[in-house]
This record gives structure tokens, sequence and C-alpha cells, in this order.
């Protein structure tokens, strides 16, 4: 449900200015309701924002009226940093508000980091000046309220002042420094149905990307020469965007490219995956405006052919892909398992999406490196070879699902070794799941792509 349903506008504006009589606030200060954003709810960048500036913040608690109707809550967060022979990393939570994960100082902790804190859904800032200046006749203040739903899109807030010069100062700091701080933060930003969360996933190299060795040198080339080559893409009177789409069928890879791209370029990935058709403008709306804010910057669109319809939101799609607005050192990237579902209007035209690489089902040589990857010599030595002899067809999900089963097999035996007899059974298992999962694959349509 959106904010703007539960306080509508005018509640939301009395609400604040029965918040600031309370207080004894100047009489005659100005009142603005503003919409959702990132910096101006972030604790850290408002506090850095108004000391720049000149103003000192002082945190006001809500009253026990003004709690009867916006109850508060506690907010508990925690990070979780592990280190392994792979690099691998994994953060649980994020909070959005400025909060700093376990390894930021530099060190590298292998416990929880636990942080209880209260937290309101009502939240009241005063900033005062430091010092008058001379052209003042009196001091400014400003009074920022915030209304938090969750971390969501509709999150709003109101500021009151006399002056909108210092709000515009405040504003444009606060903003600044968020992009900074947000290009700091390690992680993916992933966007769906009114949330908002960065997500730190498994470190993938190139090397762990199983495909045909020319196209993953050939991705791989195209990712780095973007971004090591704006200069030269300045001189040659080229905007810096560039649009790649990776097709194939399910499960063999497309995903572990995003990570070994997001894991090796360094910088921001902005994530729209999984949205519900009534939020899908809104929110492919911001992606494309975070991605700008941060660029450069790396947009990815999981699953195209399901995310973009034909209608309004297809026009939507292309304008804020190759309109009037330019995308300056964004590189777009799709995913998609039915390349043929996809408008022309969005693959088969020049400048939008400019490489197309069809990401294919895994030949018997990339199945066996594949295979002594997930094995790690926990099996027989000549089992990759082997296995992967008998696995024509399989995806590397199934690949994967093969190799889980066979060491399950020997969890429960109690063995930290995978047999001959555990892979057999477990490829018979993971061949009969495939075979009832493709019945309702049969009358699929093939690709339509070529590298």
């Amino acid at each position: 449900m959106r904010t703007e349903d539960l306080l509508p506008h005018a509640f939301l504006t009395r609400f604040f200015r029965n918040a600031l009589a309370r207080r004894d606030a100047p009489a005659g200060l100005q009142v603005w309701r503003a919409g959702w954003s990132l910096a101006m709810q972030c604790n850290r960048c408002v506090g850095k924002a108004a000391d720049r500036i000149g103003l000192e913040v002082e945190r006001l608690e809500p009253t026990e009226e003004e709690s009867s109707v916006l109850e508060s809550y506690g907010v508990l967060t925690w990070s979780v940093s592990q280190r392994s022979p792979g690099g691998y990393e994994d953060e649980l939570v994020r909070d959005l508000d400025g909060a700093e994960s376990a390894d930021e100082d530099g060190g590298s902790s292998e416990a929880a980091k636990v942080t209880f804190g209260p937290r309101y859904r009502y939240g009241l800032l005063r900033l005062t000046e430091r010092e008058k200046s001379r052209e003042a006749t009196e001091s400014d203040e400003i009074w920022l309220w915030a209304f938090e739903l969750g971390h969501n899109a509709n999150d709003q807030y109101c500021i009151a002042t006399r002056r909108r010069e210092t709000v515009e100062r405040l504003v444009v700091e606060a903003e600044t420094l968020h992009i900074e701080h947000e290009r700091s933060r390690p992680g993916l930003i992933v966007l769906g149905d009114q949330t908002e969360y960065r997500s730190v996933t498994e470190r993938v190299s190139w090397e762990h990307v199983f495909l045909p060795s020319d196209l993953r040198a050939d991705i791989a080339r195209t990712v780095n020469e973007f971004f090591e080559a704006r200069e030269l893409y300045l001189r040659h009177g080229l905007t810096h965007r560039r649009g790649i789409l990776l097709a194939g069928p399910p499960g063999n890879g497309k995903t572990t490219i995003l990570k070994a791209i997001g894991t090796t370029t360094g910088v921001p990935v902005i994530v729209a995956a999984g949205l519900r058709s009534d939020f899908r403008g809104s929110v492919i709306q911001r992606a494309f405006d975070r991605a700008s804010a941060l660029a450069p910057a790396i947009l990815c669109f999981e699953d195209l052919d399901a995310l973009v319809d034909d209608g309004p939101e297809l026009s939507r799609f292309l304008n804020l892909l190759d309109g009037l607005e330019v995308l300056e050192g964004i590189l777009v990237i799709a995913t998609t398992n039915r390349p043929d579902r996809i408008d022309p209007a969005i693959a088969k035209r020049p400048s939008r999406f400019d490489r197309v690489f069809a990401i294919p089902t895994p030949t018997e040589e990339t199945r066996r490196g594949y295979l002594e990857h997930l094995l790690e010599s926990a099996g027989p030595t000549d089992a990759p070879k082997t296995i992967a002899r008998q696995t024509e067809g399989f995806s590397m999900a199934f690949l994967k699902e093969l190799i889980v089963q066979a060491r399950l097999s020997a969890i429960r035996r109690g063995d930290e070794n995978v047999t001959d007899a555990d892979l057999e059974e477990a490829l018979e298992c993971t061949s009969e799941h495939m075979r009832l999962a493709s019945r309702d694959l049969e009358d699929r349509g093939k690709f339509g792509f070529e590298t």
C-alpha cells in the first residue's frame, strides 16, 4: 500500500505543522513536502551536509501523542563477513540509512556483527546555524521531518524554514555526498516492488565463468573496454553507453556472468528484477535514474522478456534506453531465456543492445571443466571426464544439482569423499528430473540470435 493511501498529503502537512507548534518553532516558517530521497533519509549524509554548510543537528524524539499516531519500532541489523579461498563474501542485511558493513574499517570479522537501535516511523531533526551570517537579519533554522514505511520508494519528508536558499544548499550537499557514499559501499543495488536493498553476493572471477573460452573472453573484453575507453568515446564523438543482451536457455550461467561483471569492474551495479506489472514502470524509471546518478555504472535487467511488455511500458523503456536523455557512462545489460518474446524494437535496433551474446548449453569440454570445479578433488579423478560424456544436453544448473545430490549421498554415509556409486545414483536421479522438467518445454521456439 502506498504511503499516500495511508497518510494523505493534507494530513502529512498538518501533522508536521502541529509537531512544530508543540516545540515552539518560530512563526513564519514555510513548509514543503518532498518525495522519496535516499540522500535526505541517510543520517550520515544529512549530518555531513549540515556540517559543511555550518548547521548543527539536533535529533528530537516524538511526543507520546505523536507516537500514538505513528508507532515506533526497533531495528535489528546484522552483517556476516566470511572469507574463503575463493574470496566469498556475503552480507546479509544492509540498512539504507547509512549503517556501515562489518569490514569497512579495514578488518575482516568472522563473527556476526549485530546492532540494536531505535528507529521511528516518525523522525524530526532541527538544524540551526552555528553562526548567523551578516546578511541575515535573523538566524535561520531547518526542521526536517521524515515518515518511513520500511525501505521503499514512497517514504516522504517535510521541510520547514524561513529561507529556501538554506534548504537548497543542504539538499545539494546531501545528494552529492550520498552519491560518493553509495559508490563506496559494496554490493548490488537491487530494486523490486516498492523495495530497495543491498545484496553482496558471491565474488566470481572470469575463470569461474564456464563458457567456450572465446565467448567468455569476448564478453569480458567488451565490458572492460567500455569502462577503460571513456576518453576515446568522447574523442570519437560517441555517447559513452552500450547495451549487452545475454540470451540463452535457463541455467547456463547468465547470472554468473553478471556476478563476474559486478566483481571485476568495480563500479556500482543496479539490478531490476522480479517486478509485478503494476510497479514495473516506476521501478524501471527509478533504475535508470539511480544508474545515471551513480555513473559510471552497470544497469541490469534480468528476464527482460518478462519485464517489459507491449504498450506504454515498452514505449517508456525505449525512451529511457535511447531517448532524449543521454545515458552517459552506463552499461546496460539484460538477460533473457526467451529472446523470441522480446520486441524487435528492443533487441534488433542498433544503439539499444548493440551486442547480443548467445549463451549456449555447455559442450562436453565445458561440462568437464565445470565438474572439476564443483568436485574439487572430492571424487574419483576420472569422474569429471566420465560424467561429462554422459551428460549431453545438461545445463549448468543440472550439472550442479547432480554434484549436490552426490555430495548429499556422501554426507548421509558420513564420508567426506564422493564415490562412483554416489555419482551414478545422482546421474540417474538428475536425468529423470531433467526429463520430467523438459515435458513443458517441448513446444518452445528456437533462439533467434547469433553472436
